[in-house]
């Protein structure tokens, strides 16, 4: 024994389908939590500069290439850039040192 099939009118399937359909909502949440206190101290303020380098353990690759992606945001061209460079101690401020990774 077949069933009939029953057919709803296009519009009426049109309508029920949209109006069951929402945007989400939007939730505007930052990135990156906002401290809950912050004192800036100006003798305290250390500023990089493409003189200022980045200094990584020798062999330390993880470290390296941490160091080449720092000076990327630090510098938005290449000239700009701090170097990385090995070094074994860290030689007389202003310098970034990276401590070994892992």
């Amino acid at each position: 024994m077949r069933q009939a099939v029953r057919w709803i009118p296009l519009p009426l399937l049109g309508a029920v389908l949209a109006g069951g359909c929402e945007p989400a909502p939007r939730i505007s949440m930052p990135l990156v939590p906002v401290p809950a206190e912050l004192t800036r101290n100006p003798l305290d303020t250390f500023y990089v500069s493409p003189e200022t380098p980045v200094l990584v353990d020798p062999g330390d690759r993880e470290g390296a290439r941490i160091g080449e992606f720092l000076v990327q945001i630090v510098g938005n061209r290449p000239e700009e850039r701090p170097p990385v460079l090995e070094a074994p101690a860290a030689p007389a401020p202003p310098v970034v040192r990276l401590p070994p990774v892992g």
